[in-house]
């Protein structure tokens, strides 16, 4: 706001009422006069007036110094005129009559005062010819006229001062309107500078337009400039390669009647090479329905494309380094199932030959060995599947008895072992089918099993038990083992980790296998919670929710393996070894076989001979499993011969490879290291007539 209006408009507020006041004082006096038959003392009336005066000075100005100065103004200049006037009234009216004019030009300045004191003059040349004209009445002698001249004076005087205060307002007003826009303009312009942007104005009627100070700063100019009337700096700039693309846009949006459009281009910088520019408008048209206006916003965001850009590349590598990654733990898998796929079936084979107690026993515990090779694999390929969001749930009807004792009958030689009681409770009372992923609930079970029986001490005790509540499966193991420290329970579901490195020395194991516990657990939409006491045991609880199932889609097919079965197999495997076992197997079914070692070659076998069954390898020389089971394929529909059951036994256990080999062609998979009783179900599936 003005502060020179300001203290104008008060100033004159402030006379206003001095002069009003004087005015009804001197109304009083003449009241008082007529009634009275007598004249005011002038000291009274002096007194009063100065009193009140310096009442509302001191109101307006707050400030005690000037208003001393100003009671001694006053005081001075009511002493001169006493003097001059003996104390009475007349003489300090006629030379307040005769300083009034003075005063008023003063305060109007030149040029106003002077039309002022045209006026003055004229008013009094006007009262001197009525008075001496004898056209008043008698009874008004000079002193009523002389105050009712000053009267009008003042009276005027207050007109023009209410009049001057109504312009002031209005001044004032203007001025905060003009600043509170100035203001609003200063926020606009910084608002776009530290937001590298600038308005534009595209008037599409005549191709002309406006471009903002902020623009022509976001483009490199090092002053803001005034925009020409046209829009070819713009144009100019535009990357050859979007023009055509973001003239199309415009069009395409005034064909539909679009109001809003956003885009993206790119525009020449004045030293910085091409800057990325995001384009918002509004559209505008008119009665007619034809887009006559463009108005809107660019803004620079070439840091976000270039941040974007540099995400998208680390993504893409993240991607690539996952898919080696992947690579790499499919040939690992491969290359280390491939041995324990040997390894294992000789030893079950010798195991169920062998008649020595003692062999037995050393056969015993290097089929212990292996097996705990093979789950410290399974775990390391969960825990990478778990990185790469590779892990799938498939859900399916199971029966909860049998999968859970089965888990048990598989811990039992180990508990005997180490005179461990392992008892069950509650299995009797579950639904007979539930719906769920049973192959991961499964795994749960085992890591939490094993981890029991691993830190149970000798002729302990492990109690495992389950029930179906408010639809959640809960499976709670309890053990009297050496327990687990308070402030180390949240330790222990994360990867990789141990209570301490003596546990590590003393029971072995990758600290896997309860991360990867929780990490299904959570999948399945469930929880697994641990409460335990160093030195008095642990209890695991794992719930899960799930459905009941059906169980007339759950019935079994039982096959008498003491049957033997009748056919001819193509055996599909590089390995000399797992060709014997394989051999084995299949003979002990009473079936007959021929040996390919590579896909090239089971092709040609399969042209040259009639299969009931093949058993296709996947990573083998010259051609892969997949790659000869296409090929097989496509010679069956050539021939509209009946497909060959083909069966994939590979080492490849990664998430997604059993789809993978069903979509190639394949009608079934079993991963290595194969259990010889899972193949015998495969084998007798679709060879037993």
């Amino acid at each position: 706001m003005n502060y020179h209006a300001i203290k104008s408009y008060h100033r004159d507020r402030y006379l206003i009422f001095l002069l009003i006041f004087g005015l009804c004082l001197m109304s009083l006096q003449i009241v008082i006069e007529t009634t009275m038959k007598s004249r005011i003392p002038f000291t009274t009336l002096t007194l009063t007036l100065i009193t009140i005066s310096i009442l509302i000075h001191y109101y307006y100005v707050k400030d005690i110094e000037k208003t001393t100065r100003y009671i001694a103004a006053e005081l001075y200049l009511v002493t001169i005129l006493m003097f001059l006037n003996g104390s009475y009234i007349d003489t300090p009216i006629y030379i307040w009559a005769i300083l009034s004019p003075v005063l008023i030009f003063h305060l109007l300045g030149h040029k106003e005062g002077s039309k002022w004191m045209v006026s003055l003059v004229i008013l009094v040349g006007v009262f001197i010819v009525l008075v001496y004209s004898q056209l008043l009445p008698a009874v008004i002698d000079i002193y009523a006229l002389l105050q009712t001249y000053v009267g009008l004076l003042s009276f005027s005087f207050v007109g023009y001062l209410i009049y001057k205060m109504k312009d002031t307002v209005d001044t004032v007003q203007n001025n905060e309107h003009f600043e509170k826009i100035q203001q609003l303009n200063e926020r606009m312009d910084l608002a776009l500078l530290s937001y590298k942007a600038g308005v534009y104005e595209w008037n599409m009627e005549n191709d002309s337009g406006y471009l903002s100070p902020q623009w022509f700063l976001m483009v490199g100019y090092e002053e803001a400039i005034v925009s020409a009337p046209v829009l070819s700096t713009w144009k100019d700039r535009i990357h050859p390669d979007d023009i055509e693309r973001i003239f199309r846009d415009v069009e395409i949006a005034v064909e539909k009647k679009m109001t809003f459009i956003e885009s993206t281009h790119r525009l020449k910088h004045e030293s910085e090479g091409w800057i990325w520019i995001l384009a918002r408008g509004k559209i505008q048209y008119n009665e007619a329905g034809n887009a006559y206006r463009m108005i809107g916003v660019h803004t620079d965001i070439t840091e976000k494309v270039n941040i974007e850009k540099q995400l998208r590349k680390v993504n893409d590598e993240a991607k690539r380094l996952a898919q080696t990654k992947s690579v790499f733990l499919a040939n690992m898998s491969h290359e280390i199932r491939t041995p324990l796929n040997a390894i294992n079936g000789f030893i079950k084979l010798l195991l169920n030959e062998e008649t020595d107690p003692k062999k037995s026993k050393y056969l015993g515990i290097v089929d212990e060995a292996s097996h705990l090779l093979l789950n410290t694999i399974n775990d390391i390929l969960d825990f990478s599947k778990f990185e790469s969001g590779n892990i799938q749930i498939k859900k399916q009807n199971f029966k909860p008895y049998k999968e859970i004792e089965g888990v048990l009958t598989l811990f039992l030689p180990k508990a005997k072992e180490k005179g461990i009681a392992l008892q069950e409770k509650g299995l009797e009372t579950l639904p007979k089918v539930l719906c769920s992923d049973i192959l991961r609930i499964r795994q749960i079970l085992n890591n939490v099993l094993s981890n029991a029986i691993k830190f149970t001490p000798v002729n302990g005790e492990i109690t495992v038990t389950a029930r179906y509540l408010d639809e959640n499966l809960e499976i709670l193991v309890q053990d009297n083992g050496i327990g687990i420290a308070s402030d180390k329970l949240k330790k222990i579901f994360n990867s990789f980790a141990q209570v301490d490195d003596s546990i590590v020395r003393k029971y072995g194991g990758t600290g896997l296998g309860l991360a990867i516990s929780k990490q299904f657990t959570l999948l399945l939409g469930g929880e697994i919670l641990v409460e335990s006491q160093e030195g008095i045991g642990t209890l695991f609880t794992v719930r899960i929710p799930m459905q009941e199932g059906d169980s007339t889609e759950n019935s079994e097919v039982s096959y008498d393996f003491e049957h033997p079965l009748h056919g001819h197999v193509l055996v599909a495997e590089d390995v000399a070894a797992n060709q014997m076992f394989l051999e084995i197997i299949l003979k002990g079914c009473g079936l007959s076989l021929d040996v390919a070692n590579n896909g090239l070659e089971a092709v040609e076998k399969f042209e040259e001979n009639q299969y009931d069954l093949i058993l296709m390898d996947e990573n083998m020389p010259l051609l892969n499993g997949i790659g000869a089971t296409k090929m097989i394929r496509d010679k069956e529909e050539e021939r509209s011969t009946v497909p060959i059951p083909i069966i994939a036994i590979t080492a490849n256990a990664l998430v997604g490879d059993r789809e993978k080999f069903l979509e190639s062609g394949m009608d079934d998979y079993v991963s290595k290291p194969i259990d010889p009783n899972q193949l015998k179900l495969l084998l007798y599936k679709y060879l037993d007539s």
